[in-house]
Formats: C-alpha cells, sequence, structure tokens
C-alpha cells in the first residue's frame, strides 16, 4: 500500500504532540501526501482500540505484528513510497547496580545489534 492509499483512508493516529506521529507526517510529506486522522490519541494503547472497534486503520511501527499476532480481524500492510527506516538509540542512566529491567533491555538491545550486524555479514 502507497502512503497516498494510506492517507485516503479512514485513519486512527497518535495525536500531532507524539514523537511518532510527527514522523509519520514527515514521511507522508515526503510522498507528497497530507495525513488527517479521523481519530486522534495520545496513546497507542488508544489507537489499538480504535482499531478493534471501528473501521478505522492505523499506521504503527512494524514491530506492532507482534502485538497483533493471531488476531484475525486485523490485517497488516506495509507501507511503500517512501520507504522508511529509523535508527533508534537507548540512554541509560550511568547507576550501579542497575535493576534487573534496565540489564534485560540493554541484553535485548545488545544481542539485535550483534544480530543485525551477523545478517548483514551473511548477506553481503
Amino acid at each position: 500500500m502507497t502512503w497516498a492509499e494510506a492517507a485516503a483512508r479512514p485513519l486512527c493516529l497518535l495525536s500531532g504532540d507524539m514523537q511518532n506521529r510527527r514522523i509519520l507526517d514527515a514521511i507522508a510529506g515526503r510522498a507528497g501526501v497530507r495525513l488527517a486522522p479521523k481519530i486522534a490519541t495520545n496513546s497507542f494503547l488508544g489507537v489499538l482500540a480504535h482499531l478493534r472497534r471501528g473501521p478505522w486503520c492505523a499506521i504503527l511501527p512494524h514491530t506492532f505484528g507482534m502485538v497483533f499476532a493471531g488476531v484475525t480481524d486485523l490485517r497488516l500492510m506495509p507501507l511503500t513510497e517512501p520507504g522508511h527506516a529509523q535508527e533508534i538509540g537507548l540512554v541509560l542512566a550511568d547507576r550501579m547496580p542497575q535493576s534487573p529491567m534496565v540489564r534485560a533491555l540493554q541484553d535485548c538491545a545488545l544481542r539485535a545489534a550483534t544480530e543485525r550486524v551477523f545478517s548483514a555479514m551473511r548477506a553481503g
């Protein structure tokens, strides 16, 4: 689905003051379209609730595919033209000892980075 096709759907998106929404607006702008959601909310939980209860569409990070696993009445579609990938960073307070949750998050991020490097090496 193109960004223009997505913009023509009845959208439920995060509100304009949310960083994710600002990112979506910028990508849509590069595609030459404007996002005009019928519903705006300040949480992904709100977006998800609307998706399950009405005729709404949303533009979400691809990782939400895990959230929707097994939900038969929702369909995930990749957006094209323009494609988009975004790097994210992890900032942690320099404290010792770290909480178990912070340590688990850091370990997960390090594993993901390592897997990405090895995947690129296999592909190259």
